[in-house]
């Protein structure tokens, strides 16, 4: 018979722990990204028939575009590992990497560019100050992983979205040229549904991504995925209302001073910095309603929070989840419509296809300046 002495069933325990949060911490879980685009799509309907050309489509594919909004966490997840290795820091964004605390929150202060970022990143490592943090590396491209730059991933995808649709500018287009331009652009809106619904969720927006740093270890998984999936069926709606009743895109505008004219990168980064600017609010959610021992390190060993079971605290974190889906649900509306807007409003006439992209090639980042930039690649 084998012996086995608690030290030993405290390691087995916290080791799978940790294997099966690794496998579930998604950015909102499948539900979450699916609501959040489908809630996109009937909030883009609500506009009236001058966005008709598109909310139409959009609309008729939300479930394929729901199934798109979760590639990122699924096929690309599983794929071989120069993909998983790049696909990881697109999800998120480490704002204490980039910025001082009190630099997040003013949009002068934020990187432009990719070019930019990287200095960002290399002043906040060789200042020897307490409010500069210095994202874990040795290299400035494994300290760039370790930040995350998911603004620029929504931009890359939105750009490519605008950018096919623009090919059906001219009078009288090719019908197979507007199915194939349409498959791409939403192929591209698909996607992108699902990094500004990352950047709307608190835990990718900061280096104390799962809680560890304040004794909420293990909150990632258990409020994105496991909360979120306790609502009934309902739940969806009432996001769109409170959406619809508030607004919130046009809310973040304000926040941040953004219009039609600014930047995709610099809209997400708004995104990035308000939901930065909830991640007290959720722990002292979490801290009041769900914890019942905090998390610890033991023998050198990580031991998740123990909470209450999510059926019995899911009234208390309701109205903060449905606020961060339902602004990630506007923003990714009305990116969508500027999408739209910026190709010249093609009227996607004729438009009909069978197309779904169950398991998409990798669209490899285009922005970066380590050579990592491929052009697809097959799963």
């Amino acid at each position: 018979m084998i012996s086995i002495t608690k030290s030993m069933q405290l390691w087995i325990s916290v080791s799978l722990g940790l294997c099966f949060t690794s496998l579930t911490a998604y950015g909102w879980g499948e539900r979450g990204h699916d609501l959040i685009t489908r809630v996109a799509a009937h909030i883009l309907e609500k506009k009236g028939p001058d966005v008709a050309p598109l909310s139409r489509i959009i609309n008729q594919k939300q479930f394929m575009l729901g199934h798109l909004s979760n590639t990122p966490d699924i096929v690309w997840r599983s794929a071989e590992k120069p993909v998983t290795s790049s696909n990881s820091p697109t999800h998120y964004i480490d704002l204490e990497f980039v910025l001082q605390p009190k630099q997040i929150m003013n949009p002068t202060a934020w990187p432009k560019n990719i070019n930019e970022l990287e200095k960002a990143i290399a002043t906040q490592c060789s200042t020897k100050n307490k409010d500069f943090a210095c994202a874990p590396g040795k290299t400035l491209s494994k300290q760039m992983k370790k930040t995350g730059h998911a603004p620029w991933r929504v931009e890359q995808l939105l750009n490519a979205m605008s950018a096919n649709l623009k090919n059906l500018g001219h009078k009288n287009p090719d019908p197979n040229t507007v199915k194939k331009n349409v498959d791409d652009a939403l192929l591209y809106a698909g996607l992108a549904s699902h990094f500004i619904g990352d950047l709307a969720n608190p835990h990718h927006t900061s280096k104390n991504y799962d809680g560890w740093d304040t004794g909420n270890g293990g909150l990632h998984s258990y409020f994105e995925t496991d909360i979120v999936n306790t609502y009934p069926m309902g739940f969806d709606k009432e996001v769109l209302e409170w959406a619809l009743a508030n607004k919130p895109y046009r809310k973040l505008q304000q926040q941040f001073n953004l219009n039609s004219k600014s930047s995709r990168h610099k809209v997400a980064f708004a995104l990035a910095a308000n939901s930065y600017s909830y991640l007290g609010q959720l722990h002292s959610i979490d801290d009041k309603h769900a914890i019942i021992k905090r998390s610890s390190n033991e023998h050198g060993l990580k031991i998740k929070a123990k909470r209450a079971s999510p059926d019995k605290v899911k009234a208390s974190f309701k109205d903060f989840t449905k606020s961060r889906l339902a602004l990630s649900a506007d923003t990714l509306a009305n990116l969508w419509l500027e999408a739209w807007i910026r190709a010249g409003k093609p009227k996607l006439n004729g438009y009909f296809s069978y197309y779904y992209p169950v398991k998409p090639d990798y669209v490899w980042p285009n922005y970066l300046n380590d050579g990592s930039n491929k052009k697809s690649t097959s799963l």
